[in-house]
């Protein structure tokens, strides 16, 4: 849900509005706190702003030292209405709210809640838990959160909420909520957030086809010591290029509009795009689980030596068709890979192969004391057959009951 009217009225909105206006002085962090009279106050207690998610301590007086509250820039009600960028980003957020909050109040644990009702806007409540304190168990913590404010409880001394809420920017501003352990911000959506130009990747411009075409025509031609005939044959395969994800293959049969053998290219869409190597390639490295992530001109260039080779494998150089390998074409790549990507070749994982022993012709004879072995064993279980007496036959005596059925189907 995103009602611009509903925004309006918002009480989360307008806090949102009012401390993105107010200026914080950096000193008034560790300076002590006054109860929430105006914008400022709501400004001295944000602890992180990004462009999803706000980190905001609990207005004073506080319950608890660390009541933390997750909000959502935008006015959404709850995950239900998370677009695709703030779905991927709120269980990383949340991990790192609660793993901050664990760190600076030294808690046993960290609860979690949400409900909405009287601000229909998401903000999670994530309250340090200790142990120790019997009265803030579970659903007790309700029943505290009320006695402070009818009085009955002390509140949090604002100075601890002051250092609490300096620890936390420190911590934050190293570790935004929502990004990855690479500082990289997951948006997966158009919709959400509009990436940058650059962030997108190159686009499949005819240069950038020509400049990956050239580049895997040279090394498949250095590594095989073609001739300049041979090289003009190879380059002029046919080539379909792709913009998106899948696999790219080489094929013999009429497709994508050519009437003979040609390779199908796909060039990943965004700046980066990760590289696995042939799963049934029996080569000497392998990608590890998840791959490696490889500019994507440097992925196309490494995938087109692949199907370059399988060309090559098929006679399209009329050298002769030879074997199909899918380890020739694996290793060609890996090659390009340590050449020009040297950081991405350190990450492959050797593979070690399982030697088996073939044998080979009849088995040798045995030696002369297994002979011996077996010719004793042999005569010692012939004569222990005939030391052993033999049981007289028994011969059943044949039934004298009388049938009382015929033995043969008689009819009507």
């Amino acid at each position: 849900m995103n009602d611009p009217s509903a925004a309006g009225a918002c009480d989360i909105c307008r806090i949102h509005a009012s401390a993105a206006d107010a200026s914080v002085d950096e000193h008034a962090v560790s300076a002590m706190l006054a109860p929430v009279s105006g914008a400022r106050d709501f400004a001295a207690l944000e602890c992180h702003r990004g462009p999803h998610w706000i980190v905001r301590h609990h207005p004073l007086p506080a319950p608890i030292v660390g009541w933390t509250c997750l909000c959502a820039v935008r006015h959404v009600q709850g995950p239900a209405d998370f677009h695709d960028a703030e779905a991927d980003e709120f269980g990383r957020a949340l991990r790192t709210v609660s793993r901050a909050i664990r760190e600076v109040t030294g808690c046993d644990r960290v609860y979690a809640i949400a409900f909405g009702q009287g601000a229909p806007h998401l903000h999670m409540h994530l309250i340090p838990r200790f142990d120790a304190v019997e009265a803030t168990r579970a659903w007790q913590i309700a029943d505290w959160y009320r006695a402070v404010e009818r009085g009955e409880h002390a509140p949090a001394d604002p100075a601890a909420v002051a250092n609490f809420v300096g620890s936390m920017r420190h911590i934050l501003a190293a570790h935004p909520p929502g990004t990855t352990s690479s500082g990289i911000r997951l948006v997966r959506s158009a919709r959400a957030v509009a990436p940058p130009r650059a962030a997108s990747g190159p686009r499949l411009t005819a240069k950038l086809r020509a400049d990956i075409h050239e580049s895997a025509i040279e090394f498949v031609a250095n590594r095989y010591q073609l001739t300049a005939d041979q090289r003009a044959t190879l380059a002029a395969t046919p080539i379909r290029w792709r913009r998106g994800r899948g696999a790219s293959a080489y094929y013999q049969r009429h497709a994508h509009g050519f009437d003979r053998p040609h390779i199908l290219l796909r060039v990943a869409p965004g700046a980066s795009a990760y590289w696995h190597t042939y799963r049934r390639a029996r080569a000497r490295y392998s990608t590890p689980p998840g791959g490696i992530e490889l500019e994507t001109r440097i992925l196309a260039i490494a995938v087109l030596i692949h199907e370059l080779t399988h060309a090559l494998q098929h006679g399209v150089c009329g050298h002769g068709k030879r074997a199909f390998s899918e380890v020739e074409t694996t290793e060609n790549e890996i090659e390009f890979i340590r050449q020009h990507a040297p950081q991405a070749f350190a990450k492959l994982i050797p593979v070690v192969r399982r030697t088996r022993k073939k044998v080979r012709g009849a088995p040798p004879p045995p030696s002369g004391l297994a002979a011996l072995r077996a010719i004793v064993l042999r005569a010692a279980g012939t004569l222990a057959g005939l030391i052993q007496p033999r049981k007289p036959a028994v011969i059943e005596p044949r039934s004298t009951r009388r049938r009382n059925r015929s033995p043969k189907p008689t009819g009507n």
